[in-house]
C-alpha cells in the first residue's frame, strides 16, 4: 500500500518502511535442526565439522545418523587393476626349495618363504617388448645378435622376446611397474607348495613344454602358452621349456656356496640345447649379467 507523502513515516506492525511504501517482513523462525547440521537463517544446514557420537556417523545434508541406517558397502572380490594385466596373484607361503636328486646347483634342499607378490602368466612376448621399445622406454640394441633371435622376424609377434640383456629386462619391469622376480618367488610359483617335480606335478614332459626334446622338428621358440597342459599350480605358463628366465637374484654355484660376482641367475630351463636338457622346476645356473643377451634367455615380471 502507498503512504501519504505528509503522513509521518510509520509502518504498521510487521512491515517496515521501503521508500515510500510499507513492505510487509519476512517472519523467520529458528528450527531446531539434526544433530551435525545448523540453522544458517533459510534453512538447515550440514557443518563440515561434525563430530558424531558412538553408534552415529555423519551424513552430508542429513546430520548425523545411525549406523544401522546406512550399513557399509559389501566388499567387493579383489580384481586385478591395470597394473597387473596378464598376472596372477602368488599368495604368501612356506616351500621346500630345491631338491637333493638332481644337480649339485639344485641342493642343498632347504626351507624358503615368499611374501605375496603377482607374476606374468607368460614370458615377456615381442610385441610386449617392442611397445616398450616404441613407448622409449627399453633399447634394442643386440636384439638380432644371432639368426635365432626373435626380434623382427615375421610370425613371432606372439614368442617371448630373446637376446635382451640383463638390464634390458630389468627396464622393461620398471616400465611395467614390476620387477624381476627373486629366484624364491620364481621357484615357488613354479612349483607350490607340494614338492612336485615339475610345474604341472610329477608326470613326464611329453605334451606339456617347448623342447627339441618333446616337439619334432622344433627348430626356434614357440608362442608363448602353446602347451596349456603345463601351467604350474598357479596358472604360469612356461615355467618350462622354451626360454630360461631371469631372476634378479645374484647366483651362487650350488644353496651353501657364497653368491658368484658379477653373476645373476637363470630358472626354467630352455629349448634343451643351454647348460641341460631337464625341465625340472629346480634346474638353475648362472649368467654373467655383462656379456650381453643369449637367444635361449629370456623373462617375465613380477611385482
Amino acid at each position: 500500500f502507498a503512504l501519504d507523502a505528509e503522513a509521518a513515516p510509520e509502518c504498521p506492525s510487521g512491515s517496515s518502511l521501503q521508500g515510500n511504501k510499507c513492505v510487509r517482513k519476512s517472519v523467520v523462525t529458528q528450527v531446531d535442526c539434526p544433530a551435525g547440521s545448523q540453522w544458517s537463517g533459510t534453512a538447515c544446514v550440514a557443518r563440515v565439522d561434525a563430530t558424531c557420537a558412538r553408534g552415529l556417523h555423519f551424513v552430508a545434508g542429513r546430520g548425523c545418523v545411525s549406523d544401522a541406517a546406512t550399513p557399509p558397502p559389501a566388499a567387493q572380490p579383489e580384481t586385478p587393476s591395470a597394473s597387473h594385466e596378464g598376472m596372477v596373484k602368488i599368495p604368501a607361503g612356506r616351500f621346500m626349495m630345491g631338491t637333493e636328486e638332481g644337480f649339485d646347483a639344485e641342493k642343498p634342499m632347504h626351507p624358503a618363504v615368499v611374501s605375496e607378490f603377482w607374476m606374468d602368466v607368460t614370458e615377456v612376448t615381442v610385441a610386449a617388448y617392442e611397445a616398450c621399445a616404441l613407448a622409449g622406454a627399453c633399447s634394442v640394441s643386440g636384439l638380432t645378435r644371432s639368426a635365432a633371435c626373435n626380434w623382427g622376424k615375421a610370425g613371432r609377434k606372439t614368442h617371448p622376446i630373446n637376446c635382451v640383456d640383463w638390464e634390458q629386462a630389468k627396464a622393461f619391469c620398471r616400465w611395467k611397474g614390476g620387477r624381476l622376480p627373486t629366484e624364491e618367488e620364481w621357484e615357488y610359483a613354479a612349483r607350490g607348495t607340494d614338492g612336485r617335480k615339475y610345474p604341472w606335478g610329477n608326470e613326464g614332459a611329453s605334451g606339456r613344454v617347448c623342447t627339441k626334446d618333446t616337439v619334432s622338428g622344433l627348430t626356434g621358440t614357440c608362442a608363448v602358452g602353446s602347451y596349456p597342459s603345463g601351467k604350474s599350480a598357479f596358472g604360469l605358463l612356461d615355467m618350462a621349456g622354451n626360454l630360461w628366465e631371469m631372476t634378479s637374484s645374484q647366483h651362487r654355484k650350488d644353496y651353501a656356496a657364497a653368491p658368484s660376482p658379477g653373476q645373476y641367475t637363470c630358472r626354467g630351463s630352455g629349448l634343451g640345447t643351454l647348460v641341460t636338457n631337464s625341465v625340472a622346476a629346480t634346474v638353475r645356473f648362472g649368467n654373467y649379467a655383462n656379456t650381453g643377451g643369449h637367444d635361449e634367455i629370456g623373462f617375465r615380471c613380477a611385482q
